[in-house]
């Protein structure tokens, strides 16, 4: 009998739309900032021009934001 796997696949998300999107809430430079203090997720280079996040590493920072938030409450 054949078996099914699952995978799932990997969204990833460039720069562009991540600040366009409200993914991260700031500018370019802060982006970078963020990435170079170790505060947001680093990107995945996909090939020599190509940087990108993926997606459940963002929507992981964003559930920590979420909960930071809440606790200061």
């Amino acid at each position: 009998m054949p078996t099914t796997q699952t995978a799932e696949l990997e969204v990833f998300i460039r720069q562009k739309r991540l600040l366009s999107e409200g993914f991260f809430p700031g500018s370019h430079a802060s982006l970078w900032r963020a990435v170079a203090a170790g505060t947001f997720p680093k990107p995945i280079k996909l090939s020599a021009g190509m940087t990108a996040w993926r997606q459940s590493d963002v929507r992981a920072w964003q559930e920590s934001q979420t909960r930071k938030v809440g606790e200061a409450s």
